[in-house]
């Protein structure tokens, strides 16, 4: 059973609001991607390493220096996700709204893109914070194989190495959130923690 089948879009719920955002509707929407290993044998209460707090550390620093800054985090209920939040929240010096939910640690790549489409139209970007496997096949998923030679360039990379503690920018060519299909992404971006500065990671 789909665990989102049933879920209330946010701008249906009367006592939550977006002022913000309530001035446009943004005609594209951004979607960030930061997968964090998979914890098939530790189970969700699994901490980073020390290796894996620096490599999310050199992610979010390189997300604020390109100014991919999300209107809201959605992530799983693990202390990883947790960890990651907080690295991310102090890189870019703001608190966006988070909302973390248990289904996003079990769910599908399938299951993922049916969530996004439930996220209200008046949040312009948003951040997901999930295990490595689901956000690979979601970026897979919704990243277009053809377009500009970088997107094609970043795509290829992906699918010959998509680690923990990547980050994947996507343009989702779509008026709502409630539109998104496969292939309705452009990929901006695809940063491994092995591609940073060596000062950085």
């Amino acid at each position: 059973m789909n665990p989102y089948s049933r879920f209330v879009r946010v701008e249906e719920q009367q006592d939550f609001e977006f002022p913000v955002f309530k001035s446009a509707l943004v005609p594209e929407k951004l979607l960030y991607l930061l997968p964090y290993e998979d914890e098939a044998l530790s189970g969700p209460d699994h901490t980073f390493s020390e290796k894996e707090q620096d490599s999310i550390e050199a992610v979010a620093r390189y997300m604020a220096e390109a100014d991919y800054i999300p209107s809201l985090v959605l992530a799983s209920r693990t202390k990883r996700a947790r960890e990651a939040i907080d690295i991310v929240s102090s890189s870019l010096g703001c608190e966006p709204a988070v909302f973390m939910e248990r289904a996003l640690h079990y769910c599908s790549a399938q299951e993922m893109m049916d969530r996004l489409r439930c996220v209200s139209n008046y949040i312009p970007s948003v951040l997901l914070i999930a295990g490595r496997r689901t956000l690979e096949g979601l970026a897979l998923q919704l990243s277009r194989g053809y377009g500009p030679y970088t997107a094609r360039a970043h795509r290829n990379r992906m699918l010959s190495d998509f680690p923990g503690g990547a980050f994947v920018a996507l343009t989702l060519v779509v008026e709502s959130w409630g539109a998104i299909t496969p292939k309705s992404g452009l990929l901006e971006a695809f940063i491994r923690p092995s591609d940073l500065r060596p000062r950085d990671i």
